[in-house]
């Protein structure tokens, strides 16, 4: 059974819910946009009016960072 199961892919295909193939990509890209406008915004928007980077804007990206990593699941051993 878990032989079985290893061999199962991780990700479920488009295809098993009628979706186009390109589904998969449509959605990754919209999840990258959203990842990437939201350490922007905590980062300050991107301008710096002239100024240099400011550290506490890395700073708070960072601790989100640190955030979203600690909540991410552990990785399972299957064996």
């Amino acid at each position: 059974m878990r032989e079985y199961i290893r061999q199962l892919p991780i990700e479920d295909r488009p295809e098993v819910f009628g979706l186009h193939p390109n589904a998969s990509i449509t959605f990754q890209q919209k999840e990258s946009r959203s990842l990437i406008a939201t350490i922007v915004t905590c980062s300050g928007g991107g301008s710096s009016g002239g100024k240099g980077p400011d550290p506490a804007n890395d700073t708070k990206v960072m601790e989100i960072a640190v955030k979203i990593f600690e909540r991410m699941p552990k990785v399972y051993d299957l064996r």
